[in-house]
């Protein structure tokens, strides 16, 4: 790295210093994303190499994962008792700034109400929507639901065997029933 670039040592020094001063969110609010964004920005541009790039995805991921908030909590109002957790997948929309920022995302969600769950990156598309679906089968099979399906073809099919059987309970119950229609 070129002499004006921070180590990684000295970037988690200044990222400590700043969420100590003004906390987590305002690091990765005034200091992470912005970065992100203007790497992405740069890379697309060619002003920067795979090699600085490299330095400041690692770099930045290693403080999302690492700094730790360290200024005194405020003080919470009274939250309901028995909420149920509410479960967030976050997926990268298209590179691994996307990814960080998810990183960002799930590491900011206040850990009695959220259940955060990273994407890996990268993944080809299938692979991120069979992801998804594992991580929401079984929360979904333990709230009851039978099936899961992440393609069209998938949901026609249950949807048909699901309906086949309807129909012949119909059937059933209609048998030896004479239908009348009218015509209009």
């Amino acid at each position: 790295m070129p002499s004006s670039w921070p180590s990684f040592s000295q970037a988690e020094e200044l990222a400590e210093a700043h969420a100590n001063e003004n906390g987590l969110l305002a690091l990765h609010a005034e200091v992470v994303i912005p970065a992100l964004g203007f790497a992405e920005h740069d890379r697309h541009a060619g002003a920067l190499d795979e090699r600085h790039v490299r330095f400041i995805f690692d770099t930045t991921r290693r403080i999302v994962e690492y700094v730790e908030d360290r200024r005194e909590p405020p003080e919470e109002a009274s939250k309901p008792a028995g909420k149920a957790v509410s479960p967030v997948c976050i997926v990268a929309a298209h590179d691994e700034a996307d990814h960080i920022a998810g990183l960002v995302l799930a590491r900011m969600l206040p850990a009695p109400e959220f259940n955060p769950h990273v994407i890996a990156f990268p993944l080809l598309a299938a692979e991120t929507l069979d992801r998804i679906a594992e991580h929401a089968s079984a929360r979904l099979r333990a709230a009851g639901v039978d099936v899961v399906v992440t393609k069209l073809a998938d949901a026609i099919d249950q949807l048909h065997q699901l309906t086949v059987p309807l129909s012949l309970e119909l059937q059933q119950e209609n048998q030896g029933r004479t239908t009348i229609s009218r015509r209009r």
